[in-house]
């Protein structure tokens, strides 16, 4: 017979696998983005704007770090349905927006970092709502 203690134990021990596996599967899918630019994107689509000055490797370090650590706090079960709107906006805008300014090379990598850091801050601000209790409904009167 399991304790609540045991129970606790084994769902924590499960979210902690889940929350490591999401860690490793968006570290996939950033280094897949930067695969698919450098050989898909760029040589095809060069001319509609899509460059490829290699960063230097620390402004490349930074895209990474920005781009792997809201998985930390993404998420997992979807409870309301911002939360996929939230996931959709991550995969499909955050993450490909820490890199394509990065290597378009349109501006100098010290401008780009710094826009990299305000997107990052306005994701963790909208990410940030997760954690405030709903409010009630509002009931209009009859």
């Amino acid at each position: 017979m399991m304790s609540q203690a045991d129970d606790t134990l084994n769902c924590s021990t499960l979210d902690a696998k889940h929350r490591l596996l999401l860690i490793f599967g968006i570290g996939a899918y950033v280094a897949l983005f930067q695969w698919m630019y450098k050989y898909y994107l760029y040589p095809s689509w060069d001319y509609f704007g899509f460059h490829y000055e290699p960063p230097p490797f620390l402004y490349l370090l930074l895209a990474w770090v920005l781009s792997v650590t809201p998985s930390l706090w993404m998420p997992i079960k979807l409870t309301r349905p911002s939360q996929l709107a939230y996931w959709v906006l991550y995969i499909t805008v955050f993450i490909p927006s820490m890199f394509v300014p990065l290597y378009a090379g349109l501006d100098t990598p010290g401008a780009i970092s710094l826009l990299l850091i305000a997107l990052y801050a306005g994701f963790a601000i909208m990410g940030s709502c997760y954690h405030l209790p709903l409010l009630p409904p509002f009931l209009s009167p009859p």
